[in-house]
Order: C-alpha cells, then sequence, then structure tokens
C-alpha cells in the first residue's frame, strides 16, 4: 500500500507508548478530517487519563496490565479504522466500493437469506422446462449483482465485533450457499484483513480454514491467514494462542511450507515468461501448420519440394514441438507460473475493472462473459476450458474473453478441433488437480495477477512483494517469530535450500534465525552459507568454526570457513584449510587454486608454482588457472614465462580487463613501454566511459610495493598514466 501514513502511530502501539500514540492519532484524524471515530478515541483517552490518576495517586490494582493492553488494542482498531477511511477518501476503488456496499451490509440477516435463495431459485428453475434457459441468466445476473455489493461491503469494512463475525465465519462454511459465493466471501475478508489486520477477521479464516469441507474453501483461508500482516503476539495473544494449537498439525507444517516456495514461484513468473518467449515458443511458432493475420487464420500450404529435399521435416518439427510442450509441462509441475506473460495483457477487458471479478471462481453463466459464451455454445470449447484448462480463474476468464472477438475468423478445421481437450496444449490430469498444491497454486497465481495488473492495484498491501536486491523479505511470511514452531525440521531444511537455489540469502537468512534448529548441523550450514553471501563474514566465521568443532559435515564446514578466511584476508589460516582439504580431496581442482591464491599471497611463490604448474598441466584451457599461474610467474620474476601466459589469455575471446592490466604489468617491468601501453590502453577501453584512467591510477597504488621494488616510481607511474 501507497499511503500507510498511519504507521508511526502502529510502531508507537508497539512499542507501549500510549500517550504519544493517542496524541498521534487525534491529531492525524483531525488534519485529514476524519471526525467518524472522534469520540471512540475520546473515550480511551478518558480511560487513559482515569487510570493515570490512579497510579499517580499510588492505588495498587492488579487489573492494570490488562486494562492498559486492552486500551492498545482499541487504539490500534481505530488506527486501523482512520487509515481505511483515509483510503475511503483518496482512492477511488474504495470509495466506489464502499458506497456499493453500505447499502447491504448494515443487514447481515438479508445477506443470508438472498445467498441460500440462490441455491434454491436455481433448484426450482430447473424444473421450469422451456423457459428455463432466460429465467436462469436472469437469476445469475441478479445473483452477480448481489454478491459483488456484498464482497465490496466485506473488504472495504472497518474493524469487526463478535457478532459479526461469528455471523460471517457460520455463512461462510455453511452448506446452504453456493460455494462460489463462500469463496469469493473468503476473498473479501481476506483482501481487508491484508490491508489491515484484524484478530477476528484472522481468527475467522483459521476457524474456515480448519472446518471447511472444500479443499478450495480451506486453500483460501489458508492464504488469507497465512499471509496476513501478522502483529504483536502480546498484543494479540489470542493470534500466538491459535498458531500454537496449530503447531501440532502436520498437514498445516507442509502447507506453510509449500505456499511459502509457491510465492517465490509466483515471483518468478515473468522471468519464466521470458524464457519461454526466448527459449520455446519460437519453435513453436516455426513449427506450427497455420498463418495468423489480420483477416484471420489460416492453415500454411504444404511445400512440395520439402518431402524430396528433407523427407524427416515434419518428423522432426513434430519431435520439435513435443519436446517444447514437454518442456513448458515440466514447468508448470514444478511450480511455475508459465502463463502468467501470455495473459497479461488480456487483463485490459472491461471485465477486470470490476474488482471483485478479479476474485469470482470461473463459471460459464457469469454475465460478464454472456456474449463470448453465446458465441462458443454450440462447441464443448467452454467446457473443455472449465474442466481440463490449466488456467486460474482469472486466465480462463481472459481466455473465453479474447475468444469472442476471433471465433468468426477461424476456420472450420479449427473449431472442431477446439472442440477436443487437445487443443488447451499441455493439461494436468484429474488426481492432480485435485491436490491441494495444485488448488493453492491456482488462486496464488489468480491473486498475483490481482497485485501485479488490476489498475488500482497500489491501493492495497501487496503480500508477494519484493525488491530486485533480495534484501526487501516481504513476500517471506515465515520470517515472522510468530510462526516460530509452526515448521518441521526436515521442511526449515528444504525450504533453506530451496531459498538459496534461488540466491534469496536475505530470505534464507530471516528464515533460519526464526526456525533453525540449533543442534541440526545441516541448518546450521547453510545459515553459515547465506551469512557468506550477505558478506556478513563474522557470523559465517562463527557458524562455520561451530560446525566443525563438532566434527558434524566437516568436508562442507571446513570448505565454508577456508572461503570466509580468504574473503577476510587471513590467507595463512585459509591455506592450512584447503591444505587439508586437498590430503582429502587430492584432485579437487577448487581447493588446489584456492590454496595457491593463498599462498601467493603470503608471497610463498615457489610453494606456489608447484600447485599452479600442477594445474596447468592437468586444465591447460582452463582461463582461471592460466590466470593464477600467470601471476604467480610475474612475482616470482619469471618474467618471459608471465608474457606467454598473459599473451594466451588475452587473445581469448574470454578476456577480462584484467589480463590486459596484468599483461601491462608483465611488459613494463620488462622494459617493453610500447606495449606495456597498448595493453593498459585496453585495460582502460573495456572500464566505464571516463574512468577507465581513474580506476587504472587505482590498480597501481594497490602494486605501489610491487612497481617500486621493480624500479618504476610514482614519477614513471604518472609519465605513462599520461602517455595514454
Amino acid at each position: 500500500m501507497t499511503n500507510q501514513i498511519f504507521n508511526p502511530i502502529r510502531r508507537l502501539i508497539q512499542e507501549k507508548r500510549l500517550g504519544d500514540a493517542l496524541h498521534m492519532l487525534k491529531s492525524m484524524l483531525a488534519s485529514n478530517q476524519i471526525y467518524s471515530l472522534t469520540d471512540e478515541v475520546e473515550s480511551i483517552e478518558n480511560d487513559y487519563e482515569l487510570m493515570l490518576n490512579y497510579f499517580s495517586q499510588g492505588f495498587a490494582d492488579p487489573q492494570r496490565k490488562t486494562l492498559f493492553e486492552s486500551l492498545l488494542r482499541k487504539t490500534m482498531k481505530c488506527v486501523n479504522n482512520g487509515e481505511l477511511a483515509f483510503q475511503i477518501k483518496n482512492w477511488p476503488v474504495f470509495g466506489y466500493a464502499k458506497s456499493r456496499g453500505d447499502r447491504i451490509a448494515a443487514n447481515r440477516e438479508e445477506v443470508r437469506r438472498k445467498l441460500e435463495n440462490f441455491m434454491s431459485d436455481l433448484a426450482i428453475n430447473q424444473l421450469m422446462g422451456d423457459t428455463a434457459e432466460n429465467q436462469e441468466q436472469r437469476i445469475y445476473e441478479e445473483h452477480h449483482d448481489f454478491i459483488t455489493a456484498v464482497f465490496d461491503a466485506l473488504w472495504t469494512g472497518g474493524q469487526w465485533g463478535n457478532d459479526e463475525a461469528e455471523f460471517y465465519t457460520r455463512l461462510i462454511l455453511s452448506p446452504t450457499i453456493h460455494i462460489n459465493d463462500a469463496l469469493m466471501l473468503t476473498s473479501a475478508v481476506q483482501l481487508s484483513l491484508h490491508n489491515f489486520f484484524d484478530s477476528r477477521k484472522w481468527l475467522a479464516m483459521i476457524e474456515i480454514y480448519r472446518k471447511a469441507g472444500d479443499e478450495r474453501l480451506r486453500q483460501r483461508a489458508l492464504v488469507g491467514w497465512a499471509l496476513a500482516p501478522m502483529p504483536d503476539a502480546k498484543l494479540y495473544p489470542e493470534v500466538a494462542d491459535k498458531l500454537k494449537e496449530l503447531s501440532f498439525d502436520d498437514i498445516t507444517h507442509r502447507q506453510l511450507t509449500g505456499l511459502q516456495m509457491q510465492i517465490y514461484f509466483c515471483l518468478n513468473a515473468e522471468n519464466d515468461h521470458e524464457e519461454i518467449q526466448r527459449e520455446i515458443m519460437p519453435n513453436l511458432i516455426k513449427n506450427n501448420g497455420f498463418n495468423i493475420t489480420r483477416f484471420g487464420i489460416t492453415e500454411k500450404e504444404d511445400d512440395p519440394m520439402q518431402d524430396i529435399l528433407n523427407p524427416h521435416a515434419e518428423e522432426e518439427a513434430m519431435e520439435t514441438m513435443e519436446k517444447n510442450f514437454q518442456k513448458m509441462m515440466d514447468m508448470q509441475k514444478a511450480g511455475s507460473d508459465i502463463y502468467f506473460g501470455g495473459f497479461a495483457q488480456m487483463k485490459r477487458f472491461g471485465f477486470f475493472q470490476t474488482l471483485a471479478n478479479w476474485f469470482c471462481p470461473f463459471y460459464i453463466q457469469h454475465p460478464d462473459i454472456k456474449t463470448s459464451a453465446d458465441k462458443l455454445k454450440n462447441s464443448r470449447f467452454m467446457q473443455n476450458l472449465f474442466e481440463h484448462g490449466p488456467f486460474c480463474d482469472s486466465d480462463k476468464y481472459s481466455f473465453a474473453l479474447a475468444m469472442k472477438s476471433v471465433i468468426d475468423r477461424i476456420p472450420e478445421n479449427m473449431r472442431e478441433m477446439m472442440d477436443s481437450q487437445e487443443a488447451l496444449g499441455p493439461t494436468l490430469s484429474e488426481e492432480e488437480k485435485k491436490t491441494t498444491a495444485y488448488i493453492r497454486r491456482m488462486y496464488l497465481q489468480d491473486l498475483y495477477r490481482f497485485h501485479k495488473l488490476f489498475s488500482d492495484r497500489k491501493a492495497f498491501r501487496n503480500p508477494f512483494e519484493s525488491e530486485g536486491n533480495g534484501q526487501h523479505t516481504e513476500e517471506l511470511f515465515l520470517r515472522n517469530r510468530i510462526f516460530s514452531g509452526l515448521l518441521l525440521d526436515e521442511d526449515v531444511t528444504a525450504l533453506a535450500q530451496f531459498l538459496m537455489k534461488r540466491k534469496r540469502f536475505h530470505a534464507m537468512a530471516e528464515l533460519l534465525d526464526v526456525h533453525a534448529n540449533p543442534s541440526n548441523p545441516q541448518q546450521s550450514l547453510l545459515k553459515a552459507w547465506a551469512y557468506y553471501h550477505l558478506q556478513d563474514y563474522e557470523q559465517a566465521l562463527n557458524l562455520f568454526s561451530s560446525v566443525l568443532e563438532r566434527q558434524l559435515d566437516i568436508d562442507s564446514a571446513r570448505k565454508g570457513l577456508a572461503k570466509v578466511l580468504m574473503r577476510t584476508g587471513r590467507f595463512d589460516e585459509a591455506s592450512i584449510q584447503y591444505q587439508t582439504l586437498l590430503e582429502g580431496n587430492p584432485d579437487n581442482k577448487h581447493y588446489r587454486l584456492n590454496l595457491t591464491i593463498c599462498l601467493i599471497q603470503q608471497e610463498k611463490y615457489d610453494e606456489a608454482l608447484k600447485h599452479a604448474f600442477q594445474l596447468g598441466y592437468e586444465h591447460p584451457d582452463d582461463s582461471n588457472v592460466k590466470r593464477v599461474l600467470a601471476w604467480c610467474l610475474l612475482h616470482s620474476d619469471k618474467r618471459e614465462q608471465a608474457i606467454k601466459e598473459y599473451e594466451t589469455l588475452t587473445a581469448k575471446n574470454d578476456a577480462v580487463k584484467d589480463d590486459f592490466l596484468n599483461e601491462g604489468y608483465c611488459y613494463w617491468v620488462n622494459g617493453r613501454i610500447p606495449k606495456a601501453i597498448a595493453a593498459f590502453r585496453k585495460y582502460v577501453g573495456m572500464c566505464e566511459s571516463n574512468k577507465g584512467k581513474e580506476l587504472l591510477r587505482n590498480e597501481w597504488m594497490k602494486e605501489a610495493d610491487f612497481l617500486d621494488s621493480h624500479g618504476i616510481d610514482e614519477y614513471q607511474r604518472n609519465m605513462l598514466l599520461d602517455a595514454l
């Protein structure tokens, strides 16, 4: 959300600075002309002043702490309602929904009655014979208007009381209302809860998660309570108590871990789309049998020469298409959101201007796709789309709306093909689609599309929000300490490895800070590697050393310890660790290479050369090996050999600017100034514009001792720099 201007007050409440919080709240409400909460805030203020008077006079009150926490909670409720009022005033999407929802929000019994009547009206209509179809559409249209208004009332509603919480929890769980209505009501409560925490709404989500008979409803509720902005456990002890109850449920452990991983798959949707566009779609387009033009879709004519010139071309093209389809299928099975990019442009239909439609389960009778349904009703396409399409509900609506504009221009043979299940491309089995992971993934994709593509998305807190540098971890909901104890040991390890594979090191460190078992060596190692990649070498060093001292997973811990020691310039200690590693793994190139670098840094050139020559013999084409060997030769005063190695390196396509820098050193200390100037010019040319000479001067300063030892003083360095 872009307008969380009340956050400073929330922080004061978390710090239990009630007086300051009330003062700031009154000022904030007055400056934004929000008067609906004036009486409530004054009541809290009066109670607090009375409490202060008793306290000032030295009266003992065993209920003082309980009363103080009660006033903190009441103040937080006013803060959330105040910010909601601010949003309603400043965001049209809030204001419109509030005005629409207010018409029905007050009469809860009418809501219950109309939702239950919808089921009975549909049942009765099925008995009406010829007039049933027109009557059914009218029933769906009226009901859609009503459930949209209820949806708006719920997500723009303020903090719940006990009666409201009990009513909507029972209604959502009731078998007397349509499952689609229950799903939409759950999403509306979730949307409200994700913007402004409300303990009663959160507890309602837990109740629905635990008691729902329909798995779709359970998974929406799980997303609702898990991704909510979790509060201070001390301020809401009932939340912590409820999570403690869930800690004994192995199913919840697994589903929370799965949910956390699936969020990262959603975050990678755009990268997955780029991969598909770059590596898969060109082959599919190249090998399909149709031309797509502004006049419609036509079949490509067969090339009569193709069978003569390349008789296996058709078979090869089919094989290529199958491989690319299979690759997309494998990505989808792994959890990737492979359709996001393709459908992103289809969210501009007027259908998606109505907020509730982003959360509406797909059903063919939806009034806003009636035209599409009518055009396609003579084929099985819509039925196949609903039953077999591997798309989230939002994309199914996009597909149906898009087909309306092209269906008349599709050749007859293609229309026949569309009646088959295969027209939808790779699909999942019915068993796979019934799994909790699949159901949850489809809903998360709907939710991700809303937060990514809805026109007024900035008005809402985004649970998927993540910055590119990985430092912002809003998407890692399990980082909150209130979830401590809700994951099994193996799930913590699996999730940490999952994050490490995706280079989410900040998230990985935060996860392990909260959930790692100190006696689990694998988790300690993962935590150490996370800190290593975050360049917190002190923490990493302590963790690697601790694992090594306990004689647990020795090689991995020693490898990590050696890398940290190298990074922190403790080359003598690092070389001891690499020497030990090499004794157990004499053929490991990286261990020997790093040991060589450590020896060079200690100026033990003769010993370093032995390892460098061995590496050069075993890996003659490895550029990194050549770099280490050449640098060692240079510092061992074997200049001609060093020059040969650097000339080989700089002639390669993978040469880096430092190769030219070091080649320049070789020529310079050998007195070959023109060659040195040429090499340094290439180095400068590979640097950022206008910064090359400055960087070169800095490099020379780092190597001042080396240059001085070869008679290249500061005057010569400045002259050569001017000569460039």
